[in-house]
């Protein structure tokens, strides 16, 4: 009987991974945090307040810049959030 390294899967032993526990959650392109707090400032501002005509097309463009910037990098907001909370050392 020999051993089998930990890289190499042992007989009879097989497991399906999923994409989806993989890959980030994104709602058209962005983070699906990001996508569902956008769309309900929109929501807020275009349905009582009847600014839609302004809303929507501002939603839109915000929408279109966090995809380029997903598209380059799906981490970015992480970063983001990650940088905000981080102390500044260096700073004045």
């Amino acid at each position: 009987m020999t051993p089998q390294s930990p890289e190499q899967p042992r007989d009879g032993y097989t497991a399906v991974l999923s994409r989806s526990l993989t890959q980030r959650i994104l709602f058209g392109g962005v983070p699906r945090e990001f996508a569902i707090v956008l769309w309900t400032l929109v929501a807020a501002f275009s349905l009582p307040l009847s600014q839609w005509l302004y809303a929507i097309p501002i939603g839109l463009a915000v929408h279109a810049l966090a995809y380029q910037l997903c598209r380059r990098d799906p981490y970015f907001f992480e970063l983001i959030v990650r940088h905000l909370r981080l102390p500044r050392y260096f700073g004045t």
